[in-house]
């Protein structure tokens, strides 16, 4: 009786592995897919279908993918948006340089929409700083930036 009980019981694994063995390799929850570190500071969002877009303040260079992205800052930082798809792949990065005041500018808050835009809002606290849509001046001033899905303003 025990005997046949221990056979089931093999039975029962070596099916189990061969159908494990067989089936298709996908992450299951909690699995690594992947990561990066960069220097900069910064916050992000996940949008639908798991693309991952990133903004924030950085000093000196950083290269999010797309090639080196450096800040003129000396007094305070420069801003960045990179955009990646769900993969972490590398879609499209930019910087915009802050003109030193020495108050500086912060990204405090983004979120993207269904059709792919990236928003992003944040602080001036002193100085100049321009999206693509014209300057904005400091100092103590609240900004709203909007970009397509394909990083322009």
């Amino acid at each position: 009786m025990i005997l046949d009980m221990i056979w089931r019981v093999h039975r029962l694994l070596v099916l189990t592995g061969a159908i494990i063995v067989a089936g298709s390799a996908h992450a299951a929850p909690g699995d690594h897919v992947f990561s990066q570190g960069y220097p900069a500071d910064g916050i992000a969002t996940l949008d639908a279908g798991g693309a991952i877009t990133a903004a924030g303040t950085f000093f000196g260079s950083v290269d999010f993918g797309g090639g080196a992205l450096t800040s003129v800052g000396f007094f305070a930082p420069d801003v960045f948006v990179a955009h990646f798809d769900s993969s972490g792949s590398h879609l499209w990065s930019a910087a915009f340089n802050h003109d030193n005041g020495f108050g500086g500018v912060a990204v405090d808050a983004i979120t993207t929409d269904a059709a792919g835009d990236v928003y992003i809002t944040g602080r001036i606290f002193d100085g100049d700083i321009d999206f693509g849509g014209g300057l904005l001046v400091g100092p103590n001033e609240l900004f709203i930036v909007k970009f397509d899905a394909a990083g322009v303003h």
